[in-house]
């Protein structure tokens, strides 16, 4: 029990020695293209459309200036009508920012005041009518209001209500709303948490910011602390970012609002640690790493000291810098670096724990301690240990190679023939630790000097690294289609953590095959060329019968009809006892029918469709056949 209690306190040690930042920014770019969203929202001057005002409040918070502004409140002036309460709303905060000095009418007057005074208003209403009427300067009573919307909550306590509530109570005078402000910790943990690293409500990013912003809005008011913790909102900014590329008006200003709060306020601002554009990737050419410090707005926090507490390999935990203090970069506010090559790491995927501390204390800053940044660090390697010769293929003794060095292409052509293995061996080192490497993509590709076509092996390394390619040239003839001639001998290495990948031409080598079951068939020219046409062959008719055989069966099958006539014939069959009513005629008829219709399945007609009509004539025939038998049977008792 105590070891499992020791386990999970060190579990949670390490969660609190990784602060979870925010991993982006809202850049220039993302800035620019929400502007060309408001902007163009604006040109299409459709003021009673709910795109119109937001666009006007997306530009105020982007901070730029709204073209023909004066023309633009005419606009929502026009607008300022109908009981819309939603678009009221909208119309007069952008109005509000723009300063327009809207004047409501008297039935839009009278729709706002009956709103509040309603005790059919829901909570949605009461939020629109109240900011509507606060935005056009009339004086709210807060008792009253408080009132109506706790009585709201009772009928709906949904969060988006609650958000709306927090808002109202957010403008309101005096402390009427402090039990509103009360309930903040009970709906901060009603968020949905997305892969531990986002916090979200049920209902996007407006329900999330109208609830957020409210948060903050009634903490300034009342002077308290909200109820939400430095990692929760290091949370919500990431679920905020994720959501960057919205389109539309509404969702690019309920973004820009929120994250615009959570770099404002006076109790949390989650700072952003991110890498450089050109930091994801290190190598000989580009030693540097640079981590841009900022809040979720892009805008800079002071002066700071930033330190890399650790760099440590994925794959071994191999760890190569330690408490290293990172250099601002200058002119550029914000951005620090450190030389990352100058540790000489090891190729691959290193985790950097990044701490960034105000020069000037800021109790406010969240995510700032323990930020891990991925970043990938290249290695140049070389060919060493080239040798590459021609052995018996039964010799049973190590075989004796010729050197080659890379990159040079050996001067003697090579000469194999069916009694021949090709043997290729080589190693690859790191160019600084200058120890031997395995690669994630080592092939061996042979080329036809004339035709081109080319044939492509896997080398595969030993136990020491070491790889080896091994060619029996009659076991691997059919491979080559048999085809006899030069070949370049070329070696391919790639991998995602080596900086130079490796196209090199090793040897030409005349190979002789012997013949092979499909003749000399000449191989597909590059593998990447195109595949030749595919040519479907159906099926072709089976032969029918002779004509005698058919007419004796057509014969056969009409046999029992003949015989039947005569049959009857003989007997003296009483036709003129058929009784010639309705029911009769249609009974024979649906039985002719139902005959003929298996004569047209035999010929053409298919099985569904066979069936649809046979259950149609089958109905038919019946009912009339049931009543034809009535029908005798009454004449028989009579």
């Amino acid at each position: 029990m105590r070891f499992l209690c020791l386990f999970m306190a060190c579990l949670s040690l390490s969660w609190v020695g990784h602060a979870l930042s925010p991993s982006s920014f809202f850049s220039t770019t993302d800035k620019s293209r929400l502007q060309g969203v408001f902007e163009s929202a604006l040109k299409a001057g459709m003021a009673e459309k709910e795109d119109f005002p937001l666009a006007v409040l997306g530009l105020t918070l982007l901070g730029q200036t709204v073209a023909d502004a004066k023309g633009v409140c005419q606009k929502m002036q026009t607008a300022f009508t109908g009981n819309s309460l939603n678009r009221l709303y909208l119309i007069s905060q952008a109005g509000q920012d723009l300063k327009c000095g809207l004047k409501a009418a008297a039935d839009v007057s009278q729709t706002l005041k009956s709103a509040l005074t309603s005790s059919d208003s829901s909570v949605a209403n009461l939020f629109y009518a109240s900011l509507t009427l606060k935005a056009l300067g009339e004086k709210l009573d807060a008792a009253a209001l408080v009132s109506a919307l706790q009585a709201g909550l009772k009928k709906d306590d949904s969060v988006a209500n609650i958000g709306f509530a927090f808002q109202v109570a957010s403008v309101l005078e005096g402390k009427a709303a402090q039990a509103l402000f009360d309930r903040v910790e009970d709906v901060v943990v009603q968020a949905d948490e997305i892969d531990g690293k986002m916090l979200q409500f049920e209902g996007g990013v407006s329900t999330t910011n109208i609830i957020l912003s409210g948060i903050y809005k009634m903490a300034d008011k009342f002077g308290k602390a909200p109820g939400i913790s430095k990692m929760q909102a290091s949370k919500f900014a990431n679920y905020f970012l994720s959501r960057k590329s919205v389109q539309t008006c509404k969702g690019g200003y309920h973004l820009v609002d929120a994250l615009t709060t959570l770099s404002r306020n006076k109790y949390h601002i989650p700072v952003a640690i991110t890498l450089g554009e050109q930091s994801t990737v290190v190598s000989e050419t580009s030693p540097k790493v640079q981590v841009r410090i900022s809040n979720v707005m892009g805008q800079t926090l002071g002066a700071m000291s930033v330190k890399v507490d650790s760099a440590m390999r994925q794959t071994d935990g191999h760890t190569i810098l330690s408490k290293t203090k990172m250099a601002a970069v200058s002119g550029q506010e914000g951005v620090f670096e450190v030389d990352m090559m100058s540790a000489k790491p090891g190729r691959g995927f290193y985790e950097l724990t990044v701490t960034a501390t105000p020069n000037k204390a800021d109790a406010r800053l969240a995510g700032n301690e323990g930020a891990v940044l991925l970043v990938k660090a290249l290695g140049s390697v070389e060919v060493t240990q080239a040798e590459i010769g021609i052995v018996d293929a039964d010799q049973g003794t190590a075989a004796k190679l010729n050197p080659v060095a890379h990159p040079s292409k050996s001067a003697k052509v090579l000469e194999a023939d069916h009694h021949h293995k090709v043997v290729f061996k080589f190693a690859l080192t790191d160019k600084v630790s200058k120890e031997k490497i395995r690669a994630h993509q080592v092939f061996v590709r042979l080329a036809h000097v004339q035709t081109k076509a080319e044939i492509i092996f896997v080398a595969e390394p030993d136990s020491k690294s070491v790889y080896k390619f091994d060619l029996d040239v009659k076991s691997k003839a059919k491979e080559f289609g048999g085809k006899s001639g030069k070949y370049e001998i070329q070696l391919i290495v790639g991998d995602a953590v080596i900086s130079n990948p490796i196209l090199w031409s090793v040897a030409d080598i005349n190979l002789k095959f012997q013949e092979v079951d499909g003749g000399t068939e000449e191989r597909s020219a590059p593998l990447t060329g195109p595949k030749p046409e595919i040519t479907h062959l159906f099926r072709q008719p089976e032969a029918r019968p002779p004509s005698a055989v058919s007419n004796l069966f057509t014969i056969l099958c009409l046999l029992p009809f003949l015989v039947m006539l005569g049959l009857w014939m003989k007997l003296g069959v009483n036709i003129s006892a058929f009784p010639f009513s309705l029911s009769a005629l249609g009974f024979h008829l649906g039985l002719g029918s139902i005959f003929g219709l298996y004569y047209y399945f035999w010929l053409q007609l298919n099985m569904f469709t066979t069936v649809k009509y046979l259950f149609m004539v089958g109905v038919v025939t019946f009912l009339c056949g049931n009543a034809m038998l009535v029908k005798i049977a009454k004449d028989r008792k009579h």
